[in-house]
């Protein structure tokens, strides 16, 4: 349970650079009820007497999140935020430290330890000796100052969003190079066999098998395909037969084992693709409204959900997860993460 749950928590944050930033929040070692001093309201801890693991609430925003083994790294509103696991401890990194981002909106580790950060200040590494460079326009390959998803392949390249879904992508080589490419379709044309080996969930592009999702349209290494769910009308393409039409975009994708694609399509309804085709396996919860999707290591998918309602006292919301087919919904602030 308790790795699934972690994973979970991965999924939920990397994603919710697309827009949302509700309080999420992350597995911390039990008995660390500690505030952040950089946070608007203090970190909200469940205790659970006798379990390894609860659930830890951070504010304000909260963009991505990476886990090294060693530290979980979240990209947040204002800065860095580094959970140390082992000594139970927080550590903020901004500019104050040197740290040349405010909004981190991408957090990534690669094969070889890596971390890597994007958001308004460039693209950042601190490399598996703790050593920091920092990439900006100005000093380098990268197209803009602006990152907003970082995909990274088995053998450390790099690729970076800038303003997506139809916004530049700029690549790093491992051996230093720089390519830029004015969207993510040039980009999947140029680079399909490196990018088939892409290793962390992205809002770049998802692979299955040997086919690249850039959001409904598909590339096999020869053609587009367009696979919009329910569309009576086809989307515009270009005269070389690239896409032209992005949206609508999925709020997420995600893909099991057996490479069957899930799509949050929108903020109630969850499709699958598989042998060809959609299905709809949309939950019913009343009252809430989906937020992101992320498939576990056992291939059991993941929803996150904003509740809210009406009450004497105003607008009452919550943010909670619940698997597919839901389990009974529950509030992230209330959840503990039991080891089973």
């Amino acid at each position: 349970m308790k790795a699934v749950l972690r994973l979970f928590a991965v999924g939920f944050l990397s994603i919710s650079f697309f827009g949302y930033v509700e309080p999420i929040a992350s597995i911390a070692a039990s008995g660390s009820a500690q505030t952040d001093p950089g946070d608007s309201a203090p970190a909200q801890v469940e205790a659970a007497p006798g379990d390894d693991w609860v659930w830890t609430d951070w504010r304000p925003g909260q963009y991505a999140l990476a886990d090294d083994g060693e530290s979980i790294w979240v990209g947040t509103a204002m800065g860095l935020l580094r959970w140390d696991k082992a000594a139970s401890s927080y550590e903020r990194i901004t500019r104050f430290e040197g740290f040349p981002q405010n909004q981190v909106y991408a957090v990534v580790v690669d094969a070889a330890g890596n971390r890597w950060f994007g958001g308004d200040g460039g693209l950042s590494r601190l490399d598996n000796q703790n050593r920091w460079t920092h990439f900006t326009a100005a000093n380098s390959g990268l197209h803009s100052d602006f990152v907003d998803g970082i995909a990274v392949a088995v053998d450390g390249t790099v690729w970076t969003s800038h303003g997506l879904p139809d916004g530049a992508v700029s690549r790093l080589a491992p051996d230093g190079t720089w390519r830029q490419f004015p969207n993510r379709s040039a980009a999947i044309i140029a680079d399909y066999v490196d990018i088939l080996t892409t290793r962390n969930l992205n809002p770049l592009w998802l692979v299955a098998d040997d086919e690249i999702w850039m959001g409904y349209w598909v590339y096999d290494g020869h053609d587009w395909t367009d696979r919009l769910p329910g569309a009576d009308y086809t989307r515009a393409r270009s005269a070389d037969g690239t896409p032209r039409s992005l949206h609508p975009e999925p709020l997420a994708l995600d893909k099991d084992s057996a490479a069957r694609v899930w799509a949050l399509v929108n903020a109630g309804e969850v499709q699958r693709w598989s042998s060809g085709g959609w299905t709809v396996q949309s939950p019913y919860m009343c009252g809430v409204s989906f937020t992101t999707l992320n498939v576990g290591p056992d291939d059991r998918v993941w929803i996150g959900y904003l509740f809210s309602e009406d009450s004497p006292f105003g607008i009452y919301q919550c943010s909670g997860i619940t698997t597919l087919p839901p389990l009974t919904p529950i509030c992230l602030w209330a959840i503990r993460a039991r080891e089973v």
